[in-house]
């Protein structure tokens, strides 16, 4: 796994975890599964600058419980046993960093959750953002694999055109990768230069981790292609995996960018609390459709218009009294239904 469809051990599905139906496709799976490995390399190499942050006696703790059991395994081979005074800095990283997909919690008992929190608490809060990703990511796998006509389509792609599919959606999926760790560092920058100030240390750090994980990306992607041929067909499959996008933003009434999906974000706390909330902007800036979106999308709902044109009154608003079977009853309008 992420290269199986399903995982050898409890047949285990997550909960919070929701797929929908335009969702459960073999392409979007592939993105997924590309996601996951993506989301442990970065795991990888935020451990990597974690490391290189601490002094080497805090390393040497780090790793002596484990070179303890390397030794011992050594010793049945060779006899020998490293030293960890003298025992190379890349070595003693090898042994400390943990295989992450490990912790992910296996079952629903409190056990395997709090065994999670405890594992993913050691850690500096970048590497617990990307933990808690890792997790959503490895959810939704579980979720698709659930589906039988889903493994079976898959199965199916994976015996006849696997490798042009997986180089289209890797390639996909890393120009994606790319534009949001660039618009991450521009944030970084934007903030210091709002305050007017330079960067911090962290911040240097934090921009030198996102230029490293553009730049494996950078390195790896088309990497698959490995003939003119498959370059046509990957082409031609990239192009198929945009129209898809294309097609689903036309099917929902919007198209889903980074700002509005940090629009839905900020607003989805408040309305699911009841409380109102005021979306301000020119004509034509898709205000409607993104309230008609959010009520359909998360609430299950279409949504009820009103207009709020000049000579609009009371009773369209609220209701009114009326007649029902010769009896005067109120009719609520759209605020109190």
């Amino acid at each position: 796994y992420p290269e199986r469809l399903t995982y050898e051990g409890p047949d285990y599905v997550p909960e919070g975890i929701e797929v929908c139906e335009w969702q459960k496709t073999a392409e979007d799976y592939l993105e997924w599964e590309w996601d996951y490995k993506e989301t442990q390399r970065a795991l990888n190499l935020d451990f990597k600058h974690y490391l290189a942050s601490l002094p080497r006696p805090d390393v040497e703790r780090l790793a002596q419980p484990h070179l303890e059991a390397f030794n011992q395994q050594r010793a049945q081979q060779v006899g020998e046993a490293i030293d960890i005074s003298s025992a190379d800095l890349a070595f003693l990283a090898h042994l400390i960093r943990p295989n992450w997909h490990e912790h992910l919690p296996k079952t629903k008992s409190e056990e395997d959750k709090q065994a999670w929190e405890t594992f993913k608490k050691q850690w500096p809060d970048h590497i617990q953002i990307n933990l808690e990703g890792l997790k959503e990511v490895d959810g939704t796998l579980r979720v698709l694999a659930q589906d039988e006509k889903l493994r079976q389509e898959v199965q199916s792609i994976r015996a006849e055109n696997m490798a042009v599919i997986r180089a289209a959606v890797g390639i996909h999926r890393a120009d994606k990768k790319l534009d949001t760790l660039a618009k991450e560092i521009a944030r970084v920058y934007e903030m210091a230069g709002l305050s007017n100030r330079s960067l911090t240390s962290a911040e240097d750090d934090q921009i030198t981790r996102l230029w490293e994980q553009r730049q494996e990306i950078r390195a790896t992607q088309g990497r698959e292609v490995t003939s003119e041929a498959m370059k046509n067909q990957v082409r031609e499959k990239l192009q198929h995996l945009i129209d898809r996008q294309r097609r689903r933003d036309y099917e929902r009434g919007i198209v889903l960018t980074d700002q509005m999906q940090k629009i839905i974000t900020e607003l989805l706390p408040s309305l699911v609390k009841g409380q109102p909330a005021l979306l301000v902007g020119e004509t034509g800036g898709a205000k409607t459709a993104l309230a008609e979106f959010i009520s359909r999308t998360y609430f299950g709902k279409e949504a009820e218009l009103i207009s709020g044109y000049g000579d609009v009154n009371s009773y369209q608003i609220m209701g009114k009294m009326g007649f029902k079977n010769q009896e005067s009853v109120f009719e609520p309008g759209p605020i109190p239904r």
